[in-house]
């Protein structure tokens, strides 16, 4: 039997069939009838502990039983996947047209052509070249320690934080939300694309998170310097500025903030979202809360699904690689060394290039714009000439980008599960049979 929380075995889910009775690619991983006693469960144990502030031996061991139960349905979830690539991609682009037109529309026309869209980003590059260049982690390396430990001790210092924003940005709304709902925080740690990352929770660092929405680039600019710069006891660790690029794959644009209590012993990380009002009006019209998870759902399976994909064609050259080592055949072994950067690589690199031209794209934009209204001609026309350069170049990016992810889609779903199943044997030591 599981611990108490657990919900079901993890034997009986995998009865279950994702595109069977009862489970379907529309229902999201949290409504599953097999992940139904177990979000219960998780529900109760948040609410006891945001309540009182600490759990009983008993109940951690419930929370440890409902991570380990979660990670059989995910774990099936994402075996399963491959068989349903059509599908999840069918889902996702129905789903995207929802949002990212109506967003990248507003981002577009109105918000990179504000007054004081460059100097926020200039000032967001500031503020995170400043900042450690390693990715934050929490020091909590568990479910329960990552709620118990660390979340319940920073969510009254954070929203004291909060409430000294409110006095210094008058114009901003600012709200602190409730803590990550623990099915979720378990959902973001295993749909995540590194497979040997899968289940681990140090990396989810907006379990505690507000947000700081404001009418104006200038507004968030103030709003930015508050937390970078006033003398309130806590340190910005990262900043995830989407205004400049790297707006979310529906189009969602904000800047992201992820702060540590100086004095805190946990050092537990929270995040502040600063949010362009126009943006959040057009989200809430959009409407379609349950859509958008679905939507997400679906956009994080297909990511896995790549991602694992090239984990499977590395691991695949690295057998081929140690049969070249033994046979003491140096060029083979060059040739394979070679293979897996480029695979390494492209992946890498395009995400990289596409993000710095976007990036490039808005700037050179508003530096036209501005060239033409100072009536400054040969500079708006050399910037210009740039700027149609550039979007040649990312258009050319992301078709090279489209072709990768086809050639990941044109692999039979069937020879990928035989390939998984056969890695771990000595008898495959190349990718052929693809």
């Amino acid at each position: 039997h599981p611990p108490p929380g657990a919900g079901l075995p993890v034997s009986h889910t995998r009865e279950a069939s994702i595109m069977g009775a009862g489970a379907s690619l529309l229902v999201l991983p949290v409504d599953r009838d097999d992940m139904a006693s177990c979000v219960e469960s998780l529900t109760a144990l948040q609410r006891k502990l945001e309540s009182s502030g600490a759990w009983t031996a008993q109940e951690r061991t419930a929370v440890r039983g409902a991570l380990e139960h979660s990670r059989g349905v995910y774990s099936m979830l994402i075996d399963q996947a491959p068989a349903h690539r059509d599908a999840l991609k069918k889902l996702r682009a129905e789903l995207l047209t929802n949002f990212s037109r109506v967003y990248q529309s507003v981002y577009e026309n109105l918000l990179a052509k504000e007054p004081g869209f460059a100097e926020f980003n200039t000032q967001a590059d500031r503020c995170a070249s400043n900042a450690p260049r390693q990715k934050p982690r929490q020091t909590t390396q568990r479910l329960e320690q990552l709620y118990e430990t660390g979340a319940v001790g920073a969510r009254a210092p954070f929203a004291s934080l909060l409430d000294a924003a409110r006095g210094a940005l008058a114009g901003a709304s600012i709200s602190v939300a409730p803590l990550k709902k623990m099915s979720r925080a378990i959902e973001k740690s295993m749909l995540r694309a590194e497979a040997e990352r899968r289940g681990e929770v140090d990396g989810i660092v907006d379990v505690v998170r507000g947000m700081v929405t404001c009418g104006s680039m200038s507004e968030l600019g103030a709003a930015l310097t508050f937390f970078s710069e006033a003398n309130h006891g806590w340190k910005i660790v990262r900043v995830k500025n989407r205004f400049a690029g790297g707006r979310t794959s529906g189009g969602w644009a904000d800047c992201l903030l992820n702060i540590v209590r100086s004095d805190d012993p946990h050092q537990h990380v929270c995040e502040v979202q600063l949010v362009h009002e126009k943006m959040l009006l057009l989200r809430k019209q959009l409407g379609g809360h349950d859509a958008y998870h679905r939507y997400r759902t679906a956009d994080e399976l297909l990511i896995v699904l790549a991602a694992d994909l090239e984990e499977l064609l590395i691991a695949g050259l690295e057998k081929e690689l140690t049969e070249a080592k033994g046979n003491r055949d140096g060029k083979k072994c060059k040739e394979i060394k070679g293979r897996i950067e480029e695979i390494k690589a492209a992946h890498r690199g395009g995400i990289l290039k596409i993000n710095a031209l976007q990036a490039r794209i808005i700037k050179l934009t508003a530096e036209e714009e501005a060239a033409f209204d100072n009536d400054d001609f040969d500079e708006g026309d050399r910037l210009h000439a740039e700027l149609e350069a550039r979007k040649a170049e990312l258009q050319e990016q992301l078709k090279q980008a489209r072709q990768r992810q086809l050639s990941v889609e044109a692999i039979d779903p069937s020879k990928l599960a035989v390939l998984k199943m056969l890695w771990h044997s000595e008898s495959v030591t190349s990718v052929a049979v693809f």
